[in-house]
């Protein structure tokens, strides 16, 4: 006698981040794993590494990296690399165009300095980019306010480097 069961999506998902390894594993051979993955892009981009599994190295933007790595770049260089490859991890293959079709958004900082002249830099907002001049961080713009916010936060000592020269 066959009996049916029917297990809720959700539910499901709850117990496999509550489970060890073996138990993800044979979760993921019965269900298989596609089920588990995380479907929001800030859920699968948490760090630069995540980044670069979300792309995979053979993506232009990784392979440019790469190819600079070893090179006698500033930090400031290596960072825009970075924010490079993590937005266009976060776009999911969307891209920045300059014809006045789309929006796009950009984090905005204050840059500062303490009594030791640290500088600090704290996110603030992100900004709707409009400019199209030689000045646009065209491969570190987002497709969504959310996107832009999501990237300040998150790997704000990042952009610190690169909008510091460090």
């Amino acid at each position: 006698m066959n009996k049916e069961i029917t297990i809720n999506t959700e539910d499901l998902r709850d117990k496999y981040n509550s489970m060890d390894n073996n138990g993800r594993a044979l979760l993921e051979h019965i269900f298989g794993a596609d089920i588990f993955a995380p479907k929001d892009i800030t859920e699968r981009v948490r760090t630069f590494e995540d980044a670069i599994a979300v792309l995979g190295t053979e993506n232009r933007a990784v392979t440019d990296y790469y190819a600079l790595l070893g090179k006698h770049c500033s930090g400031s260089v290596l960072a825009m690399l970075r924010l490079r490859i993590i937005a266009e991890a976060l776009n999911e293959g969307w891209t920045p165009v300059f014809d006045g079709s789309q929006k796009r958004y950009i984090p905005d900082f204050y840059i500062f300095s303490d009594d030791e002249q640290n500088t600090q830099v704290r996110y603030v907002r992100s900004l709707e980019w409009s400019h199209a001049d030689s000045l646009s961080p065209s491969a570190i713009l987002f497709k969504t306010a959310e996107l832009a916010r999501y990237a300040g936060q998150q790997f704000t000592e990042l952009w610190k480097d690169f909008l510091t020269g460090r």
